[in-house]
């Protein structure tokens, strides 16, 4: 059976205004990426506590699967904390990992699979591709939003 899915372009604009003094301040800057053809998109709850792991979002390998994309195939990923009053820590691994604070209402976006962390080293070595997104809640179990796009 062949599919009937047509790959189309999917199109991310930033808008970003602010007036100061009377003087308006800001860009709306437009990124696209041709021939797409698959979106996760989900909300999901991300538990708290010291005992709780990691929630995986997502990963990346050679083939598709639940919550799980192809590394090559990688073009877009953003992730919304959908609580009003409580962070996310958010885990992007490639073998290193790093964290970012995710705070009530903030969203991050990531336009490129690759990623260097260390926790030593002052020099750069090499870009690694991206092997997984992965959250914990910080205070109290937060609702998050990702969507995914990959080729």
């Amino acid at each position: 059976m062949a599919s009937t899915v047509t790959a189309s372009t999917l199109s991310v604009s930033l808008n970003e205004t602010i007036t100061l003094n009377g003087v308006q301040y800001g860009n709306n800057i437009t990124k696209t990426f041709e021939t797409q053809g698959e979106v996760d998109q989900r909300i999901m709850e991300i538990e708290s506590g010291e005992e709780a792991s990691f929630t995986t979002i997502f990963s990346f390998s050679t083939k598709d699967g639940k919550g799980q994309g192809v590394t090559d195939d990688y073009a877009y990923f953003r992730i919304t904390n959908l609580d009003d009053t409580n962070f996310v820590n958010l885990r992007i691994t490639s073998g290193d990992s790093y964290w970012i604070k995710l705070k009530a209402g903030e969203s991050f976006i990531l336009m490129d699979n690759e990623m260097e962390a260390k926790s030593v080293s002052t020099s750069f070595s090499a870009f690694a591709d991206i092997t997984s997104i992965s959250a914990k809640a910080d205070t109290a179990n937060v609702d998050i939003e990702y969507v995914i796009v990959t080729a």
